[in-house]
């Protein structure tokens, strides 16, 4: 493999073995150290690829722009997309879960890292190997899970080259749920994944930005798993639902953000209307 730039944080207290636990945040107690929610362990992490994630959250103020360090975890059956710092929370969570730390403490040491990242979480080829399984958060209204087929895109290859972290790449578009983009992948690395959902180049897949600029996706390092290094799914109360009727779900929260708090039974002061920007448009 060609330079790879080390700037992953080991997580190797989390990662080395195949059945861990984190921090389940429903506590009541405060003063009570943290009950433990199981991980599954799905797959070996043989590559890690790191993304910086750029998203335009209001389309009326497209010079402020939210950013995120996404992490792409490709195992030999099954890859995750996730937060980088969230993952990095999993595991400071997990640590203080061993040493009995409590609530309040747990949160006071995690939340400043873990506020501001992404909270979605993509599993290609799981439960099977032609499904995709996502995880992600509404605010005020949950924890969500829903399960589509491994998406098959209408490539369209362009002999055009560009280097992207060092490595030589080739150019692609597709147009997929509304937006238009154009991807660059590089053919040496012969593995067909990608940031997101996106999959099926003849390359691994280092940048990624719709024709308005709204999501960008760019390799910022690549690095090889460790050994006994897993990739693991959360075992925790989802709502299951349909890709759709997530979409539905999130557009009426950021719409009408202070009725979903009140059911959610959280007293707040009267919300505005949040800015919808949202990855897929159909």
């Amino acid at each position: 493999m060609k330079k790879t730039f080390s700037i992953f944080l080991l997580l190797s207290f989390l990662l080395n073995v195949k059945s861990q636990v984190v921090i389940s945040s429903s506590q009541d107690n405060s003063n009570q150290a943290f009950e433990a929610s199981e991980v599954d362990t799905i797959d070996v992490c043989l590559l890690k690829v790191q993304y910086r994630m750029e998203h335009i959250k209001d389309t009326k103020n497209s010079n402020q722009k939210k950013h995120y360090f996404m992490l792409l975890q490709i195992g030999d059956k099954i890859s995750k997309f996730t937060d980088y710092f969230g993952l990095k929370v999993d595991s400071m969570q997990f640590l203080y879960a061993k040493q009995k730390m409590s609530f309040t403490e747990v949160v006071n040491r995690t939340m400043p890292i873990y506020q501001g990242t992404s909270r979605i979480n993509i599993y290609k080829r799981y439960p099977a190997s032609d499904k995709m399984t996502v995880t992600d958060r509404i605010p005020f209204a949950g924890n969500f899970k829903y399960t589509e087929g491994i998406i098959k895109f209408n490539w369209k290859l362009q002999e055009v080259t560009n280097t992207i972290c060092g490595y030589k790449c080739k150019k692609a578009t597709t147009t997929f749920r509304g937006r238009n983009y154009t991807v660059w992948y590089t053919p040496s690395i012969p593995n067909s994944e990608g940031p997101w959902k996106f999959n099926g180049l003849p390359g691994l897949i280092l940048k990624v930005a719709d024709d308005k600029n709204d999501y960008s996706f760019e390799c910022v390092a690549i690095e090889k798993g460790k050994k006994n290094e897993y990739i693991y799914i959360k075992d925790r109360d989802y709502f299951s639902t349909s890709r759709e009727q997530f979409n539905i779900t999130a557009k009426n929260a950021y719409d009408n953000p202070s009725a979903y708090g009140e059911a959610a039974g959280i007293q707040t002061i009267s919300l505005k209307t949040r800015p919808y920007n949202p990855i897929e448009l159909e």
